[in-house]
């Protein structure tokens, strides 16, 4: 007989974390390792005299940029505007919608993911989930606007896996 209390995939997921819970429960401060995802945004101040010497400049500018405690950092224009602030290259059309000003700045928006771990000293897994979310909500993430998160993994200082999205 189907009991979806004990057979669905979400009360499979807390019979394997209640296992690992049971084992720390006794009060032990553990080692673990919680990994997000990061997205958000970067703006890039470019000048040039065609689409190509713009992006070439924002890439220096992005791949200069500190990002602080992020990890694996990866971004792409998303859009150039002028000084104005209208949209002179959109990158979803690939296509320039206005002219090129030389020698005038313009701003390239990057959309930018990456991953940022929190290594945390819990007693718990309630503990170290408390603890996490506010490591990253005080995260320093450099240049990084409009900064969004989730938690993805977390492991145990043997590397096991004790919670998974």
């Amino acid at each position: 007989m189907f009991n979806p209390a004990i057979h669905s995939p979400l009360a499979s997921l807390k019979r394997w974390l209640l296992a690992d819970y049971d084992k720390i429960k006794n009060g032990e401060l553990k080692k673990f390792f919680a990994k997000y995802s990061v997205s958000s945004r970067f703006f890039a101040a470019t000048r040039g005299a065609d689409l190509d010497g713009m992006l070439e400049t924002a890439d220096e500018e992005f791949t200069e940029a500190d990002f602080g405690e992020a990890e694996d950092i990866d971004g792409v224009v998303v859009d150039i505007e002028d000084g104005e602030g209208r949209v002179i290259y959109d990158a979803s059309y690939v296509a320039v919608k206005g002219e090129i000003e030389l020698g005038e700045e313009h701003s390239a928006r990057y959309r930018v993911s990456a991953r940022y771990i929190a290594e945390v000293s819990a007693h718990s897994l309630e503990e170290m989930f408390e603890i996490s979310k506010h490591m990253f909500e005080e995260a320093d993430f450099g240049e990084m606007e409009d900064i969004d998160g989730e938690l993805l993994t977390v492991e145990n200082s043997d590397g096991k896996f004790v919670y998974e999205m």
